[in-house]
């Protein structure tokens, strides 16, 4: 990759970079072989259910290109905003026709971009906000496969010395395709440094709501996945 930045004047920075990447197909995608069941058809006569890999599939191949500028009025204040445009040549995923190997390659494309901002409103609290937008094409076509829009805003606030309250917001567009409506989520988290190098913090994920629907992964699996409301403790240590 190639990445390059001008500061026309101390406040502002311009900035391109292109990036190449490649991946190998995974062995299974290309050379498994596996019967899941038999299927008896109109004359009794039993067909088998396989999966297969498909010894065809090249390397997937991205090209990324992304142009930026940073706004910085203060050390305190900061915005971002990125466009970007992304190729995908080969992507490897699951055919939709049982008659096909059960892993394809197609070609894609997305555009859009980002704008964010951070600000540290005291020496105690920060927030961070951020709204992105992108539409993907796949062979030439908007399948709306994905979420449009997704925005989120971050605050971290210091209670007392060594706690920190951690609150946030996030949307997520709705995907036609899957029927999966817009979600709106909101999490908690409560960080308690008693010494440098320990860490424990209490966390609350999705209080808005005890489930919702992210994502639907076709052909793998007959229900969408299910995020359901949790919480969790956890102590990291640092040597």
């Amino acid at each position: 990759g190639v990445r390059a930045w001008w500061i026309p004047v101390e406040e502002h920075t311009l900035w391109a970079a292109y990036s190449h990447a490649l991946r190998q197909p995974a062995l299974v995608e290309k050379y498994s072989k596996l019967t899941f069941a038999y299927l008896q058809g109109p004359s009794g006569t039993l067909f088998p259910f396989t999966f297969l890999g498909n010894s065809a599939l090249m390397q997937e191949k991205l090209d990324a290109y992304e142009i930026g500028w940073r706004w910085q009025p203060h050390k305190d204040f900061t915005v971002d905003l990125a466009l970007y445009h992304c190729e995908f040549r080969d992507t490897i995923v699951e055919s939709t026709s049982l008659a096909l190997n059960s892993f394809a390659a197609i070609d894609a494309e997305m555009q859009g971009g980002e704008i964010s901002s951070t600000w540290q409103a005291s020496d105690r609290w920060k927030l961070y906000a951020a709204y992105a937008v992108g539409k993907p094409e796949v062979e030439g076509q908007n399948l709306n496969l994905f979420p449009e829009r997704i925005w989120n805003i971050r605050s971290t606030y210091e209670l007392m010395d060594r706690v920190d309250l951690g609150q946030y917001l996030y949307f997520t567009d709705e995907i036609p395709h899957y029927s999966i409506p817009s979600v709106t989520r909101l999490d908690l988290s409560l960080l308690w440094r008693p010494r440098d190098n320990l860490e424990i913090g209490l966390f609350a994920q999705n209080l808005l709501d005890p489930e919702h629907v992210e994502t639907y992964v076709e052909y793998s699996y007959p229900e969408p996945v299910q995020v359901e409301r949790t919480f969790f403790l956890t102590v990291r240590k640092h040597f």
